[in-house]
């Protein structure tokens, strides 16, 4: 039977003492705790009474409380020779007679040098702790618990018994030969004995190892019951709250904290590691850099110089390029202008000379059965009824006028700039905008009584007309190309380096969609932003960049359609009810840190598998740190948190 005595203080915690009594009697039995040791008969030795009750038993528990150390105005009462509690502990160390120290409430461990000599081990051992609120019954478990398998394991191990024999007339026959019987036939009992012997010790090894591992998690604690056991519901009730003011404050965020350059560098990182990473294969960006733009024939002048672009369209026309894709502001400045074929008065004088040599390239090009792609420019109707046509310059010469009935782009032409009738499907329009989530692959959008098409899902059909017909009007994920990606497949060229043939350009060139776009300062060499940039999951992006990425991810194999805002969430809130019980086993800082280390990287792996297998991920960052910082901050019942608070 197990016998367990009680240490403690009446002054200090013989309130909540008496109730851990009751709950040890009420698993151990009524005959197996001893509370009051002090109770001792008239005309006996009070230190022989402490020693008798505590010879017999098999741990002796010691409640400390803020007062424990029984202090006096001469000196602690723990530093008297006749101090009953100093008294048990000395008999128990001297015994070895395990000591559990259990820590009542906000009470800490007394240090070494507070202690007298003889019990100053105490000061070392590690404390269980129970508190008298709505943790209490959770506390006292996990004690019962660490009690029996270190009562268990303090046990000394007899020696065992001789088996019996398994036939009456042989009485060194084993039911189990030892392995040294296995060997040597002659050893007979005994070496079964020492065997036998060998792996008690081993046993007891093990469980000493399993009772060291119960002070700091026992098996009971990480199934669901036992975790739900050891928190109060209010501290449940605070951190699914706190969880999900935190999925409600997430998107706002991002502008305290930085957190969307944060996120540009996992996805970067999370794509470098798939297996499948998307590297531009058939797709180009020409470039107009700084020194072209300022100090060649543009002059930094804005619209820019359309004879210039119209040379880069001959040079690609020249170069074999499969697809030419003009990346430009293409609407005209008149609000009012119509765009006739043939109305050429809307073009503004200065410029019309410069518009037609552009206008004659695409055509030249168009008839040497190179397609060409045009950006087309939309505006939003003011009632929000939806889109409408913007006037772009090359409409008066007959260009992207309207559509047939097979919804293909009309090209009549002029009289002044006939299109060949063979050219004139060779030329297509899609509109320029970007989305404004910039991980959407731009959608046909609706205009008129037609679905029109992206600047880059043109491209796309231009080139490879099988991938825009599969991706259909449906709505799906960019997969962007790293910047190592980039670099790697030389997918980007410079304006200036094609008009001089230089080494190698042409040949990169040939056979490939190339778009034409800009890449110089606004305000001069090398000073103001760059034009055309715009923020993207990888980081800022030229606009011809992004059309690029685009195209490349209506090329690719493997596409992600995408996912409603709800799923994703769904996805973060049981990352974070996961992260609530992860946190709910540890009660130290180190072990929540610890906790918190593994969490980070489950979520790095959760994000790494959802974007290989969806083409996205959840934010579950601001989640993650708020439900961690409310188990730092919470202690037990929530309403004992707020008083406190409010106390302070």
């Amino acid at each position: 039977m197990t016998i367990i005595a009680i240490s403690y203080r009446r002054d200090d915690t013989g309130a909540i003492s008496g109730r851990i009594y009751d709950r040890l009697r009420q698993h151990y039995g009524q005959a197996s705790v001893f509370m009051d040791i002090d109770a001792i008969p008239p005309g006996k030795d009070f230190r022989d009474h402490i020693k008798d009750t505590i010879d017999h038993c098999d741990a002796l528990i010691a409640i400390v409380g803020d007062r424990w150390l029984g202090r006096k105005k001469a000196g602690a009462r723990i530093a008297e020779d006749s101090d009953w509690v100093r008294i048990e502990l000395e008999i128990a160390f001297r015994n070895n007679i395990p000591v559990v120290p259990v820590l009542i409430g906000q009470a800490i461990m007394p240090r070494a040098n507070q202690l007298p000599e003889s019990i100053r081990n105490f000061a070392f051992l590690q404390a269980a702790k129970v508190d008298s609120g709505a943790d209490f019954h959770p506390h006292m478990d996990r004690l019962i618990h660490s009690l029996d398998v270190r009562i268990e394991s303090s046990r000394p191990v007899s020696a065992p018994t001789p088996p019996l024999p398994t036939n009456p007339s042989s009485n060194d026959a084993t039911p189990f030969p030892s392995i040294r019987q296995a060997l040597d036939p002659a050893a007979g009992a005994s070496a079964a004995i020492e065997d036998n012997r060998v792996l008690s010790r081993f046993a007891g090894v093990v469980t000493t190892a399993r009772g060291h591992a119960s002070k700091y998690l026992s098996a009971a604690d990480i199934r669901l019951p036992g975790i739900l056991r050891r928190r109060s519901r209010g501290y449940w009730i605070g951190a699914v709250l706190v969880l999900a003011l935190a999925m409600i404050a997430s998107p706002y965020a991002d502008d305290y904290l930085n957190l969307a350059q944060l996120r540009r560098i996992l996805y970067q990182q999370l794509s470098q590691w798939q297996p499948d990473q998307i590297r531009p294969r058939d797709t180009k960006v020409l470039s107009i850099e700084d020194a072209d733009y300022w100090y060649g024939e543009p002059q930094g002048r804005r619209p820019i110089n359309r004879s210039y672009l119209a040379k880069l369209v001959d040079a690609l026309d020249k170069a074999g390029a499969k697809v030419i894709a003009l990346d430009i502001d293409p609407h005209l400045p008149d609000a009012d202008a119509k765009g006739t074929p043939g109305d050429f008065n809307e073009i503004q004088a200065a410029y019309r000379d410069e518009t037609e040599d552009l206008i004659r390239s695409i055509v030249h090009a168009a008839a040497n059965r190179k397609m060409i792609v045009l950006p087309r420019s939309l505006k939003w109707n003011a009632d929000r009824t939806g889109y409408f046509f913007r006037t772009d310059f090359y409409q008066p010469y007959g260009i992207c006028t309207g559509f047939d009935q097979l919804g293909r782009w009309l090209n009549p032409g002029t009289r002044r700039i006939p299109i060949p009738y063979e050219a004139q499907s060779n030329i297509a329009c899609g509109y320029i905008g970007l989305p404004v989530d910039m991980s959407m692959l731009p959608p046909p959008l609706a205009v008129g009584r037609t679905h029109l098409d992206s600047f880059a899902l043109a491209i796309a059909r231009a080139f490879y007309p099988e991938s825009a017909a599969r991706l259909g009007s449906g709505t799906y994920y960019v997969r962007y190309a790293t910047e190592s990606a980039l670099a790697a497949a030389h997918a980007r060229f410079s304006a200036g380096d094609l008009l001089r043939a230089a080494s190698g350009v042409t040949t990169a060139l040939k056979n490939e969609a190339v778009i034409i776009g800009g890449h110089w300062h606004a305000m001069a060499p090398n000073e103001g932003n760059l034009v055309d940039f715009w923020p993207t999951p990888i980081g800022l992006l030229s606009g011809s960049v992004i059309h690029e990425n685009y195209v490349e991810t209506a090329f690719a194999d493997k596409n992600y359609e995408y996912m409603p805002d709800w799923i994703l969430g769904a996805f973060e809130f049981i990352f974070g009810l996961t992260a609530i019980l992860v946190f709910a086993c540890f009660s130290t800082t180190w072990s929540k840190l610890v906790a918190l280390s593994g969490m980070l990287a489950l979520f790095v792996l959760i994000q790494w598998v959802m974007l290989y297998t969806l083409g996205t991920f959840f934010d579950g960052l601001v989640v993650l740190s708020a439900i961690w910082l409310h188990s730092l901050l919470a202690r037990g019942d929530l309403r004992r948190q707020v008083y406190r608070l409010t106390a302070s």
